[in-house]
């Protein structure tokens, strides 16, 4: 019976996670953040759309459209030119995916804003994989009720549901990151190469979605620093007992 009403609850919060994330994606209206973040992946640049106007004594708002509509008039390498001339602090990771996600899908507002959704709902899953390396795999507890418990609080946070409905890089940035600190957990706990080569590559991809994640990866090589001078602290403390 216990295990019964565990999927149930479990399977009730999945369902709540994803409809307060996808539900009614097209509102509220797009705002400047976004626009420009469409801009980028279409392969323009601010520049472009102010000369437009400038050309132009009045015109229909509609026909900004174009800026921020994927096709084969721009490639890729003009949604990483846009970032490196206009927006040089925003890394190109979630634009380039964002640009393959469109020529896919579309570039509708609803489309756009579903590819954070989706890496929103993978953050829950690694927040889950987290939890079992912080406190599961390291003794703190038995149960896995507590990853659970972190899924939840991610599931529910404000902020989280908040970015995860904006066409912004931030979701994914949650996910690389939460990915990053779990590899971080596992590769010491492990202590193999394959192990730090996974940590490695996942940091990597999180500083290429949002340069904030250098101060995580900072932070992470000071705990390892710590770690590894105090551990040769004890082992000479120990060898002085033993003269």
């Amino acid at each position: 019976m216990w295990i019964w009403a565990q999927r149930a609850v479990l399977t009730a919060l999945v369902v709540f996670a994803v409809f307060v994330r996808a539900d009614g994606l097209e509102e509220p209206n797009y705002w400047y953040d976004e626009a420009i973040t469409s801009l980028r992946v279409a392969g323009h640049t601010e520049r472009q759309v102010a000369a437009f106007a400038a050309s132009r004594p009045s015109f229909p708002i509609g026909e900004l459209k174009q800026f921020v509509q994927v096709n084969a008039q721009t490639g890729m390498s003009d949604t990483i030119r846009s970032l490196a001339s206009e927006d040089s602090q925003h890394t190109p990771l979630y634009y380039v995916a964002a640009r393959l996600w469109a020529l896919v899908f579309g570039s509708s507002v609803e489309t756009e804003r579903a590819l954070a959704v989706l890496m929103s709902l993978f953050a829950l899953a690694a927040m889950y994989w987290l939890c079992l390396e912080l406190f599961v795999k390291t003794g703190a507890f038995e149960s896995t009720l507590v990853c659970w418990l972190g899924v939840l609080t991610m599931a529910i946070s404000p902020y989280q549901v908040a970015i995860a409905r904006e066409h912004r890089e931030y979701s994914m940035w949650m996910l690389t990151m939460t990915l990053a600190c779990a590899a971080f957990l596992r590769a010491l706990r492990k202590n193999t190469s394959n192990a730090w080569f996974l940590y490695g590559a996942a940091m990597a991809v999180s500083l290429y979605t949002h340069l904030g994640s250098a101060l995580a990866l900072a932070a992470l090589g000071a705990f390892l620093l710590f770690k590894e001078r105090s551990e040769e602290h004890t082992s000479e403390l120990q060898s002085l007992r033993h003269l």
